[in-house]
């Protein structure tokens, strides 16, 4: 029997991304664990072994409860993919280093700042990033906030910790801010007690910069422009292609160095091809729906991590721009929700040179996932 390059904790296995992660982790012979109560979950999600006892991350658990779970599976690095799971041991890495498990985050303290949408935005301000136009507003007062900063409508109305695009809304007037509000008031309370934050529009292509850093030294980092999102007025890519822009390198380079940043991180913008300028709209300091995108162009995120949090080299990788991905469920479901869009996501179906989610990973491994998430 062959003995695993080392067993790897995964913090959330049902994420479109965790699959390509798993996919990857399994392909170079590591062992992967996943935290479940459900048995079927290790077929579905293509786990080696599950934790079934898990501990839930937002209830800030001590570390010694996962420490003692992670040593009966010989745990030897973890991999944060979650925001919560990545707050959580942000917050505990130094008892699990102690302990001799891998993990790579910055100090909670940075991790934190990253994660807030208007504390990013200042940092960003700080080390010569352009962002858009920003006010905290409230329910009570949304348009008188909104008229006060000089924003004009459209507007961008999200919550300033990452809740996925259920928690961004675009205002057209001052009653639909007020309405937006309400209604994220009405999903999750507590996100709004956090905060909400009214943005400047900003009229571009969605990009990204993504990195692996240790201390601000960058490790690995990528480029990628959206071709199509899901939902089209922001959401998670349903295709996308590898890209290289010095701007939007140098601009990703700045928040990564200046932030002495460590781990991985998507720094997403919008391109203005008028002024040929980025714009940075958020910070997500995790890994990454998308993310199959720069596995394919040799740019291996998931194992780049593992290698860094045990301490391993990390090998250069240099890339092509111009790759494509489509992610098949996702762009299928834009196209039936918006008929424009269908021809566009049929030519990339056909399209041989277009790497597809369900390709890659195999049509097996992608049925057995898509039944797991289909049972949930």
């Amino acid at each position: 029997m062959t003995t695993p390059a080392a067993t790897l904790f995964i913090s959330d296995h049902a994420p479109r991304h965790a699959q390509v992660m798993i996919h990857q982790y399994r392909a170079h012979g590591y062992r992967v664990v996943g935290a479940s109560a459900r048995a079927s979950d290790s077929f579905f999600h293509h786990l080696d072994a599950r934790i079934p006892a898990a501990l839930d991350y937002d209830d800030d658990p001590d570390p010694q409860l996962w420490l003692q779970r992670l040593a009966a599976h010989g745990v030897d690095a973890i991999v944060p993919v979650s925001i919560a799971a990545s707050r959580y041991f942000s917050r505990h890495a130094q008892a699990f280093l102690d302990a001799g498990v891998g993990l790579l985050l910055p100090p909670h303290e940075t991790w934190a700042m990253l994660h807030d949408k208007q504390q990013s935005a200042d940092f960003a301000d700080s080390v010569g990033v352009r962002t858009p136009r920003t006010v905290a507003v409230r329910q009570a007062d949304a348009g008188a906030r909104i008229a006060e900063a000089g924003l004009s409508y459209p507007v961008v109305v999200k919550t300033i910790q990452e809740g996925g695009a259920k928690f961004v809304r675009y205002a057209h007037s001052a009653e639909q801010a007020h309405d937006i509000i309400a209604e994220f008031a009405q999903r999750n309370p507590m996100a709004v007690a956090r905060g909400v934050i009214a943005q400047e529009y900003i009229d571009g292509q969605g990009c990204g910069y993504f990195a692996l850093a240790r201390d601000g030294e960058i490790l690995s980092e990528f480029c990628h422009l959206r071709i199509r999102e899901n939902p089209p007025s922001g959401g998670v890519s349903a295709s996308c292609e590898s890209y290289a822009h010095p701007k939007l390198i140098a601009a990703g380079r700045k928040l990564v160095q200046g932030s002495r940043y460590s781990g991985v991180c998507m720094c997403e913008f919008k391109y203005m091809p008028a002024e040929d300028e980025f714009c940075l709209i958020e910070i997500n300091p995790k890994f990454w729906g998308s993310m199959l995108l720069s596995v394919s162009c040799g740019v291996n995120f998931p194992l780049n991590y593992v290698r860094a949090a045990l301490g391993q080299p990390i090998p250069a990788t240099p890339y092509d721009a111009g790759r494509r991905v489509q992610f098949v469920a996702s762009d299928l479901a834009t196209a039936l929700r918006h008929r424009h869009r269908v021809g566009d996501v049929v030519s990339d179906l056909l399209d041989p040179a277009v790497t597809k989610d369900s390709f890659f990973l195999g049509i097996s491994w992608y049925l057995r996932y898509m039944l797991g998430l289909f049972r949930r």
